[in-house]
């Protein structure tokens, strides 16, 4: 039986991100965003792991600064083998309309394209005095996301910007995901350098909590109390307070009819068995993939054993001696897919 739409369903419709658990989080960066528009600019970092909101909160805030006739930018960076250089810029610049009075953007990332770059110099200055000419007269938010993805390139282009932001009516927004910065990933080792130089703040998103779950599940299905409890604390215990992990299985609970509508709200079957989401089987392969094969299979021995893992027990089954196994946990760790 189809059920009318629910609270989150109506705001997804009307284009307002659904957000539970982030009041803190919201409040702070409408705060940053206040006193940007006020001339106080400042570079804000947004860091926490794969579907822990990060896009969801850039995307609230974007509406936000529209709303208050701010100039909205944004430039993402994608998961390709090879990132083209100054790819966020590119980006930037591809979704940018200059009419009215707003400046033309630098003829070298003009069209999305890099041409006629004399050098690196002197494309930073000409990026530098679009922003001067974007900001004056006009408060911008400028969103730059998933940098863990950028290019060498793009990065110290954001290094050269920053230092300037505060002087700016401008809040840079830079998000990226901590579990795939490793000590050589090139935004780790700017990312000290680039909050010292620019006075920036980080900010990283931690996994919701019990309280946050039962807001997600109240906003999108009308339940029985009991019955509500008992999804809540399936997805503590296999979304593990991540939104984008929780909101793929309860997709996943619709689909198996685990979770279905009635006549008087929604109903839910006995929760006896773990529903996985092709979805977040193709996240998790993909990052376990990336650690090469020597490790991948290691793992997928750990995942038989289960969430805890005795290494005694783990070298026996896989077959290694003390030394590789070490050396499979040490890069697991460092990759995020070990704690």
């Amino acid at each position: 039986m189809e059920q009318p739409p629910g609270p989150a369903a109506q705001l997804r419709a009307a284009g307002v991100p659904v957000l539970v658990g982030r009041t803190e989080e919201q409040a702070f960066l409408r705060e940053e965003l206040t006193l940007a528009l006020g001339g106080h600019g400042r570079l804000v970092l947004l860091g926490g792991e794969a579907g822990i909101g990060k896009t969801t909160l850039a995307r609230a805030l974007a509406g936000v600064a529209d709303e208050r006739g701010a100039c909205v930018l944004a430039g993402h960076c994608y998961d390709l083998t090879n990132t083209p250089p100054y790819g966020p810029w590119l980006d930037l610049v591809a979704g940018y309309r200059p009419t009215g009075d707003l400046p033309i953007p630098p003829p070298a990332l003009a069209g999305g394209r890099l041409e006629g770059v004399s050098s690196q110099a002197a494309l930073f200055a000409e990026v530098r005095r679009f922003v001067e000419e974007l900001v004056s007269g006009r408060s911008v938010l400028l969103v730059l996301e998933d940098l863990h993805w950028a290019d060498p390139a793009s990065l110290e282009l954001l290094r050269h910007i920053a230092p300037f932001v505060r002087s700016w009516p401008l809040l840079l927004l830079a998000t990226y995901r901590v579990d795939e910065l490793t000590r050589r990933h090139p935004f780790y080792q700017q990312l000290p350098a680039l909050v010292r130089e620019s006075e920036g703040l980080r900010l990283d998103l931690r996994r919701l909590d019990a309280g946050a779950l039962r807001a997600l599940v109240a906003l999108r299905f009308t339940l029985p109390p009991a019955d509500g409890e008992r999804l809540v604390d399936y997805l503590e215990r296999h979304a593990e307070g991540n939104p984008f992990f929780a909101s793929e299985l309860l997709r996943a609970l619709q689909e198996e009819r685990l979770l279905s509508p009635g006549d008087d709200g929604w109903r839910l079957a006995a929760l006896d068995r773990v529903v996985m989401p092709a979805l977040l089987s193709q996240v998790i392969d993909a990052r376990v993939a990336r650690l090469g094969e020597e490790t991948r299979k290691p793992l997928a021995v750990a995942a038989v054993i289960g969430q805890e893992v005795p290494l005694d027990l783990w070298a026996a089954v896989a077959g290694l001696d003390d030394e590789a196994l070490l050396t499979i946990v040490e890069h697991a760790v460092e990759a995020h897919v070990l704690e």
